[in-house]
This record gives structure tokens, C-alpha cells and sequence, in this order.
């Protein structure tokens, strides 16, 4: 019984490579995406605190 190409592409080289290389790619690719998120809150809550300081100034210099 001879093999062809395909089967030893199917049995062998496809497992190989999903789990040696698609798998630590996603694993790396949820890590980061975890530390954007965290990153990108904090971003966010400083810009938004930055915008609504100097809108209490601008308040603030418009009472005086």
C-alpha cells in the first residue's frame, strides 16, 4: 500500500503545523489582545478625565 502525498500531508504535516504554529500564535494573539484591552480602558478613562478637567476649567474661567 502505497502512500501519496496528500494522506502524509493530511496525517502529518497539517497537525504539525496547527498545533506547533497556529496554536502558540493564538495563544500570543489573546494575551496581547487581553493586554490592549487593559491598556486601551486605561487610555480611554485618561483622555476622557483630561477632556472633562478642562471643560471644568473652561466652566470655571466663564463663572469668574
Amino acid at each position: 500500500m502505497r502512500r501519496n502525498n496528500r494522506d502524509l500531508l493530511n496525517d502529518f504535516v497539517i497537525p504539525i503545523f496547527s498545533f506547533f504554529i497556529w496554536k502558540p500564535i493564538k495563544l500570543l494573539w489573546k494575551f496581547l489582545s487581553d493586554i490592549a484591552e487593559k491598556v486601551y480602558g486605561r487610555v480611554v478613562m485618561a483622555i476622557s478625565a483630561v477632556i472633562f478637567s478642562y471643560i471644568i476649567y473652561l466652566i470655571s474661567l466663564n463663572i469668574s
